[in-house]
């Protein structure tokens, strides 16, 4: 006999967190930093993360996982830790590490919102490329809201498309791959 669908489900699930774990770590009220790990053949775990904001009655996350089974994981944990549904994911730039979660966000109907030059970037590069951008973000020192978040494009930094995240109300600002430490060599 086969297993019922539900337990087929959760068998996945759980394997799935098994395989890509999901921190979350709180920032403010409603606001985690959300980590996750991909790790490139022979090399050591590379950390990604990004935001995971309740905006009201449902939850925006800032950029998603580096890959698509790793972001099904995130999207899960997300959803356990809040309670509620995830509407809106902002991609802050066209990379690997921000874009491989778009296609696993769209088949959860999630809107996802982007830079205007993300999805061509992407697409070039023969990485899932959002189907979304925000037209009001095409300019540099542009800015627009998405809900609660403020999004800002203040012109080509480390990607031609990279976009900034501020959260006025708890004054905190995630640039993603915009800012590096002192020590990075690229």
């Amino acid at each position: 006999a086969e297993a019922p669908a539900s337990e087929t489900t959760d068998s996945f699930l759980e394997s799935l967190k098994a395989d890509y774990p999901v921190t979350l770590s709180p920032l403010a009220e409603g606001i985690w930093v959300h980590t996750t790990n991909y790790t490139l053949p022979g090399q050591t775990p590379i950390a990604t993360n990004g935001l995971v904001v309740v905006d009201g009655d449902a939850v925006t996350l800032i950029d998603g996982a580096w890959g698509e089974l790793a972001t099904v994981s995130l999207l899960e944990a997300v959803r356990e830790e809040t309670g509620k549904p995830i509407t809106r994911m902002i991609v802050t730039n066209h990379r690997p590490d921000r874009t491989q979660g778009v296609d696993a966000a769209g088949r959860e109907g999630i809107e996802v919102f982007t830079h205007p030059q993300t999805p061509g970037l992407a697409a070039i590069e023969g990485w899932p490329a959002p189907n979304t951008s925000v037209a009001a973000l095409d300019e540099p020192q542009s800015r627009t809201r998405v809900g609660k978040v403020e999004l800002a494009f203040p012109g080509p930094a480390a990607t031609a498309d990279n976009l900034i995240v501020y959260l006025p109300d708890e004054n905190i600002l995630y640039a993603s791959s915009t800012v590096k430490g002192a020590g990075a060599e690229t």
